[in-house]
């Protein structure tokens, strides 16, 4: 109710010295940073051809319809059709990597000459960021 509201109000603010609520402050400190972040977040139009500004490590670049609109599974669908499909054995297919941090495929199993969508999406983020891509 109305309680409620107005005590997740006050906690927005603070009281000072003479008992008057004031609205919290939102930095650590007025002193301006200059230092490089530690991740910057990049929007881009995946309709281009290419990816033209220039880019670091620590940019991650969200590109919209990269493999069409945000509804169109179809290129997913594909790849993992595909991969379910290969001649691959499933449960030896996908190993824990970097103390088990997450997956990754095992190309000693051959997997990728049964996937022609993967070999497609590498060659097309390849050719977007102007990459030469030498592994996956």
């Amino acid at each position: 109710g109305s309680t409620t509201q107005q005590k997740q109000s006050h906690k927005r603010f603070q009281k000072n010295k003479r008992n008057n609520y004031r609205k919290k402050r939102n930095t650590e400190s007025f002193n301006p940073c200059y230092d490089a972040t530690d991740m910057r977040v990049i929007m881009a139009n995946g309709k281009s051809e290419t990816y033209g500004k220039p880019y670091v490590s620590n940019d991650v670049i969200l590109v919209h319809d990269f493999f069409g609109s945000v509804d169109d599974h179809s290129t997913y669908d594909k790849l993992v059709s595909e991969i379910k499909n290969s001649n691959v054995n499933q449960d030896n297919l996908f190993k824990l990597w970097h103390g088990d941090s997450h997956l990754i495929a095992d190309d000693k199993l051959h997997w990728k000459k049964d996937c022609p969508t993967f070999n497609e999406i590498v060659q097309k983020i390849g050719t977007y960021f102007k990459m030469d891509v030498k592994a996956t």
